[in-house]
């Protein structure tokens, strides 16, 4: 009888363990979970905004970031719209290999500018104009494994969030390698 009550002991402490192990693996697989896009392309067709211009980047790739960071693989693509008066515009476009690699490396970046901390801080819209998290009305901001940033001339500074957005719509319209 004892035999048969430690076996019966040693039955529930096993099912006990493989379900709370069971839950623990699911708890990580959720906490894994990532949307990773591919690289999209972007036209004036995509951004109206910028009708009238002339795009003469289209995702050009300028460098690798895994240079300059390391440790985490990057790879920067680059859009640019130009007119004859001599505005422009251009989107930077940061892919990573997931989200959380993207708010690393944007996390890094910013070491490097010359924005301060606390500055750049106020600058983060609440909540998010665009993405997972942006600042400055959507000119830089993360959705998914992108990080992207608008650089604009005097003409489009108004219209930030407008473009943010048009990009933000694409970047959701390109299937996931990842769910």
């Amino acid at each position: 009888m004892k035999k048969s009550k430690s076996y019966s002991s040693l039955f529930y402490f096993l099912i006990i363990t493989l379900c709370l192990s069971n839950q623990c693996e699911n708890n990580m697989k959720s906490d894994e979970i990532d949307v990773v896009r591919p690289i999209f392309q972007l036209t004036t067709a995509d951004i109206p905004t910028f009708n009238g211009m002339t795009q003469t980047k289209y995702g050009e790739k300028p460098l690798s970031i895994d240079e300059i960071i390391e440790g985490i693989f990057t790879e920067l693509y680059e859009f640019r719209w130009d007119s004859d008066d001599g505005e422009y515009a251009y989107i930077d476009v940061w892919v990573a290999e997931s989200k959380n690699m993207a708010f690393d490396l944007l996390e890094e970046m910013q070491k490097t500018w010359t924005i301060p901390k606390d500055i750049l801080e106020e600058r983060k819209d609440k909540p998010a104009a665009v993405g997972d998290i942006s600042y400055s009305k959507g000119s830089c901001f993360i959705r998914d494994n992108f990080i992207i940033i608008l650089h604009v001339k005097e003409k489009f500074t108004n219209h930030v969030n407008e473009i943010a957005k048009h990009v933000d719509a694409k970047i959701l319209s390109t299937k996931p390698l990842t769910n």
